[in-house]
């Protein structure tokens, strides 16, 4: 767990950069908005690799199949919510769709990694 939020962290950090040069160079790019993406899927990962941890003594496909339906139901929840209450220009929409969409796809390549991790872990 300790090795999976050390590389979340480095992810954050790496991807926050990248958001902060992107909102240097294109002037229509939101840096809060994309910051908000970055940090809702950063969450999501997090939330993800908790449950695998909870969930090692049961079957991890079931756990991890359940806690991915939870999670969407949550995130997308959370974005119409979101869309609802603050009204976010098209720019601003942009900028936090493609910033969560690359986030997503990042921490996702980390979640999998720690699952396969945990597989082999408890193989041994």
């Amino acid at each position: 767990m300790a090795a999976f939020i050390k590389s979340l962290f480095i992810g954050i950090a790496i991807l926050g950069v990248t958001a902060v040069v992107l909102s240097k160079l294109l002037p229509n790019y939101s840096l809060s908005h994309a910051l908000v993406g970055l940090l809702l899927m950063a969450l999501n990962a997090l939330a993800a690799v908790i449950l695998f941890d909870l969930g090692k003594r049961g079957n991890l496909i079931r756990t991890s199949l359940a806690s991915m339906s939870v999670r969407f139901l949550t995130l997308a929840a959370i974005m119409i919510v979101g869309l609802e209450l603050f009204k976010p220009t098209r720019t601003e929409l942009l900028s936090f769709i493609c910033t969560a969409f690359a986030a997503y796809v990042a921490f996702q390549a980390l979640e999998i990694r720690h699952f396969i991790r945990m597989q082999a872990r408890l193989v041994r």
